[in-house]
């Protein structure tokens, strides 16, 4: 992943809540996967709460039926 700060990657996500950028498109941007970005974003509960709340009510998660 390429190295940015904090408050750049919370403009990433707020991005994606928005609908300016989708996740492929920041995932592409940052030259990473999907997994560090979603982990990344996971973490956000720690610093930035509530960021985290609306992305989460944005993008639920759906466990894969198998």
């Amino acid at each position: 992943m390429k190295q940015i700060s904090q408050e750049e990657f919370e403009r990433y996500v707020e991005a994606i809540i928005r609908g300016d950028m989708s996740r492929t498109q920041v995932i592409k941007e940052l030259q990473t996967e999907a997994r560090t970005l979603n982990n990344r974003i996971h973490e956000l509960i720690l610093t930035n709460p509530e960021l985290h709340r609306r992305y989460v009510e944005k993008h639920p998660y759906k466990p894969r039926e198998k």
